[in-house]
């Protein structure tokens, strides 16, 4: 027999060192690419979970910002229905009439409400006094009001019944 056939035939049954050596290097690899790929869907999981939270976020601040905005232009219609009538309106509802939006005096919110007005008063009063407000907490559990000086706050409903109560005692004396 030569050398080769002998070499050949032995080698049959016998498992190659070279090969098994290269295929668990092989394992390892792609082991360390699952676990990559498994760490990146993971870091993008909590991102995506990340990027949700502020979006959220966002949107409750950007309909806080509307109700706002809503505030500021019930404002400046008061103050221009004051130097056409001499008084403020006796209701929002007869200012909306007056503008030609009752869109305006409803908060933006999808639970928002329509807003409380105190009549009776006039821009020689106190301006801490609240011409209008959310009688219900509508962003983030607080209420935005609306003071006689134009000022706008985000209050919580405990600080803002002490406001309108406060401005209700002023008008009584």
């Amino acid at each position: 027999m030569k050398k080769r056939e002998f070499y050949q035939k032995s080698q049959k049954g016998s498992i190659d060192i070279g090969k098994c050596i290269g295929f668990l290097i092989s394992l390892i690899i792609l082991g360390f690419i699952g676990y990559g790929i498994s760490q990146l869907i993971k870091s993008w999981g909590e991102a995506g979970e990340e990027y949700g939270k502020v979006l959220i976020k966002t949107k409750r601040k950007s309909m806080t910002l509307n109700c706002q905005n809503n505030l500021r232009v019930i404002w400046k219609d008061l103050q221009i229905y004051e130097i056409e009538n001499d008084s403020f309106p006796s209701s929002l509802e007869e200012l909306a009439e007056w503008a030609g939006s009752s869109k305006l005096i409803y908060c933006p919110e999808p639970n928002g409400q329509e807003y409380s007005y105190i009549p009776g008063q006039n821009m020689n009063m106190s301006p801490e006094n609240v011409l209008a407000y959310e009688s219900e907490p509508a962003h983030d559990e607080c209420c935005n009001i609306l003071r006689l000086n134009g000022q706008i706050e985000l209050l919580s409903p405990e600080q803002t019944q002490i406001a309108v109560s406060e401005t209700l005692d002023r008008l009584k004396r």
